[in-house]
């Protein structure tokens, strides 16, 4: 992706059309969905980095145009800046909000910085997205009871590493859990709330408890990561994990088809079914649209 051009505004009219979706079905969930009646917020932190602002550029359109969810209900965290990048932003009528780095060793943690906005806000549910994810399934989103997720893919850190860390941060033994993509001796398995962090779908009375654990715990990864090894870039989740486990809380996890990794199709065998919110990482063109898989219901999907 070195030749990813900078988003500019006027590319948007190709976006809509890239992620179009003519099928019937779509619901507007939020600010308050027609089904549950609950009021929604959906947020994604995006640091100064052109690919992430493609990647959120489509991530804003596919709420906006596939999902119509309205722009008052969805937040970017960034930087503080000027630049037609924001500009574009302002003009679509999101919430931008200005955050900083949570912590300079680690710019994976930097989502976290979200959790502030939202833990005096009143929505009923938050959801949390990574940027390079793209909503483009036709069913409506699940609740977080009090959180839903899905578990990780892989089973990153290792047993043997994430037991160490549950040991040493004084949790006992992790509560085990199948992988979506087991690997082997070691890699089966990991801690059940160790999930995935493209997405999070947290209540919102529950999210002003979690929220300074989830903190806490991912400056104590951080703190600790030679417990991690070649790993720490996992401390987000693994914190998340660790604050969830001295809470004594379960995730509700989430079937694939809800954070759907399409940037492990090269190295592991996916389902081949209808994906709800597509999990890209690099997987998109140059155009900003994201690539096709070879899966023809996952490509429709895409289509």
């Amino acid at each position: 992706m070195a030749g990813l051009p900078a988003v500019r505004p006027d590319q948007e009219d190709d976006i809509i059309a890239a992620n179009s979706d003519p099928r019937s079905g779509h619901r507007c969930l939020c600010d308050y969905d027609g089904i549950n009646n609950l009021k929604r917020a959906f947020s994604c932190f995006v640091d100064a980095c052109p690919v992430l602002r493609a990647q959120a550029y489509i991530w804003v359109n596919c709420l906006k145009h596939i999902q119509q969810i309205p722009p008052t209900a969805i937040y970017v965290h960034m930087p503080a800046e000027s630049s037609e990048y924001s500009d574009w932003l302002r003009g679509e009528g999101v919430q931008i909000v200005e955050s900083d780095q949570f912590d300079p060793r680690n710019r994976y943690c930097n989502k976290l910085q979200q959790l502030s906005t939202f833990e005096t806000e009143e929505f009923q549910q938050v959801v949390f997205m990574d940027c390079d994810t793209a909503w483009v399934g036709n069913q409506p989103i699940p609740n977080g009871n009090p959180v839903s997720a899905k578990i990780v893919d892989l089973a990153n850190p290792a047993e043997s590493v994430v037991k160490s860390i549950f040991h040493e941060a004084g949790l006992g033994d992790p509560q085990w859990a199948p992988v979506s993509f087991p690997a082997g001796e070691d890699r089966a398995c990991t801690d059940w709330n160790n999930c995935n962090g493209g997405l999070y779908i947290i209540d919102g009375d529950f999210l002003p408890t979690l929220a300074p654990k989830w903190k806490s715990w991912v400056r104590w990864c951080l703190d600790h990561e030679d417990l991690f090894g070649a790993q720490k870039q996992h401390a987000d989740q693994v914190g998340f994990a660790l604050a969830m486990a001295e809470l004594q809380t379960r995730v509700r996890h989430l079937d694939v088809s809800w954070n759907y990794p399409v940037h492990l199709k090269e190295k592991h065998p996916l389902p081949d079914l209808a994906p709800n919110i597509i999990h890209y990482h690099r997987e998109f063109t140059s155009h900003m649209t994201l690539k096709k898989t070879g899966l023809g219901t996952v490509d429709e999907a895409i289509e």
